[in-house]
């Protein structure tokens, strides 16, 4: 009976203490994305999503949608879709916006021009070879055009259908994957150019 009690009594004090701990603290948004993208191969995708996204509901992080849009029509301005580009890596697995949320428009593709020497890929910086001035090599291998999820690409990105995203105004035939994604108490978009 004695040791009974002691049972109780430690587990009561543990839930109370871990409790208090995640009150105080607050939930781990930022686990669980990466938790999100650790587990997306491993398990069925849709129960993954619904279950995250029942617990991001909660905490207010479905209620940010960034529109990013590049303005340049031209492979020469191959600088603006790698700033671009990297502003979405970073919001992808750095920020707290999910992919859902990011609307993607390129309106040239540099990735898959005849002029690109390394054809569907996009890097941040040049190869710099040393020479006798710069003793330094530095080369830079991420590729930004992987894992990407382009909503509106080359013709599609018009001034009208820019005007339709913004106001959430689509056709029937627009999929689900280019609209955005919107609950009841949707407040915040962000735009990137």
């Amino acid at each position: 009976m004695g040791i009974k009690i002691i049972i109780y009594i430690f587990f009561l004090s543990w839930a109370k203490w871990v409790c208090g701990s995640v009150n105080f603290t607050g939930f781990d948004n930022k686990n669980m994305i990466g938790k999100h993208v650790e587990l997306e191969g491993r398990y069925k995708k849709e129960y993954i999503d619904r279950f995250f996204l029942e617990e991001l509901r909660k905490h207010n992080y479905m209620n940010n949608n960034v529109i990013l849009l590049s303005t340049s029509r031209h492979y020469f301005n191959y600088r603006h879709t790698t700033n671009l580009l990297i502003a979405y890596k970073y919001l992808k697995y750095f920020g707290d916006t999910m992919d859902k949320n990011i609307l993607l428009m390129i309106p040239f593709d540099q990735a898959c021009d005849c002029r690109n020497i390394r054809e569907g890929q996009i890097f941040r910086e040049y190869e710099l070879f040393p020479s006798s001035h710069n003793k330094e090599t530095k080369i830079e291998n991420i590729n930004l055009y992987e894992n990407l999820n382009i909503d509106y690409k080359n013709n599609n990105v018009r001034d009208e259908q820019i005007r339709r995203v913004l106001r959430h105004r689509y056709d029937a035939f627009t999929p689900k994957k280019n609209r955005l994604y919107i609950m009841e108490i949707m407040r915040k978009i962000y735009f990137f150019i």
